[in-house]
Formats: structure tokens, sequence, C-alpha cells
């Protein structure tokens, strides 16, 4: 008698499904708690953010993007376009660098400074922010625009990490010449 038997194969399977159930349960409470602690501010549903993350994670980077997700969603900073890029932007920083993406989050959606100087310190840092990207920041942010000004500095920065990847340190592309001020 072999001690697997449908009714174990059965078995696991009911146990596998329930702890995917049960998952999938915590990670909408996490998004319903960060959705009311804002006040609703990200303008999104938890199905929504949940749909998110999962487009973001492309099947293999769940941690990061729900990290991202959760960590805009419990800041009500962002919204619309601006949400969805600096979570790509911090998913796919993360997945190249290893950094927290909701650390990163945090950071491309607080910009206590200037956008213009965070798209400095990410050319200066990771070689992602072209020339042509960093004036189009510095026109956006001087016409009072710092919500389009984070999206065009996230989408740059998921856009050039994505196809590098690990080798993010050796940019085929030339940075961004900062002028000095």
């Amino acid at each position: 008698a072999g001690l697997v038997n449908p009714f174990t194969i059965a078995g696991a399977a009911i146990a596998a499904f329930a702890l995917a159930a049960y998952k999938g349960y915590e990670q909408a409470e996490q998004y319903r708690k960060a959705l009311v602690i804002t006040g609703d501010a990200a303008g999104r549903t938890a199905d929504d953010l949940i749909a998110l993350s999962n487009s973001l994670a492309k099947g293999r980077n769940f941690t990061e993007a729900t990290q991202a997700v959760l960590a805009l969603a419990g800041s009500g900073r962002l919204v619309g376009d601006a949400f969805t890029e600096v979570a790509r932007a911090s998913t796919e920083l993360s997945v190249a660098t290893g950094k927290n993406a909701g650390e990163i989050a945090d950071q491309l959606s607080r910009t206590k400074g200037s956008v213009t100087d965070l798209a400095a310190e990410y050319s200066d840092k990771y070689g992602v922010i072209t020339q042509a990207v960093y004036e189009q920041i510095r026109s956006l942010e001087q016409q009072g625009n710092r919500m389009e000004a984070i999206k065009v500095l996230a989408g740059a920065v998921a856009d050039e990490i994505t196809p590098v990847g690990p080798d993010y340190d050796q940019p085929d592309r030339a940075p961004a010449e900062i002028p000095p001020e």
C-alpha cells in the first residue's frame, strides 16, 4: 500500500487551494486597510490594487510589486498614471537592486526636494535618466506640474531598468549631464 493515493492528492490540493485563498484574502485586507487609512486618496479599489500588483509582478516579482503598491496606497500621495508609473518603477528598481520596493516607492512619491534633483540623483546613481528626460522633468516642474514630473521620472526609471535588469550599473545609454547650479 503506497502512501500516495487519490485521497492524499485530493487533500493536498484542497489544502493548497485553501492556503492560496487565505493569502488572497490577506492581501485584499492589506489593500483595504491602506485605502481606509488614507480616505481612499489613491482613487482605486482593493481589487484595482491587486490587479495592478499582479500586472507589475509579471508572474514572478509578487513581493516587490505588493510592497510598492501597498506603500503608495498607504501614503495617499499619488493618483492615476503617476501612481501606476511609480509602482512600476519601484518594482523594477527593487528587482534590479535588491532594495525594498516600498522604500523606493516612498522616495519617489515623497520627493521632499525637487523632482529635478531626484532625477539628477537617479541619473548619477543608476544612469537611467537621459538628458532629454531630465530636461522634460525640469520643464514640468518649472511649470508647477510636479505630479506629471514624478510620472515622467518614474516612467523613465522603469523603462530603462526593465531591459537592463541586474546589470543596471552598466547602462548602454549616456546618462544626463546635470549642469551645476
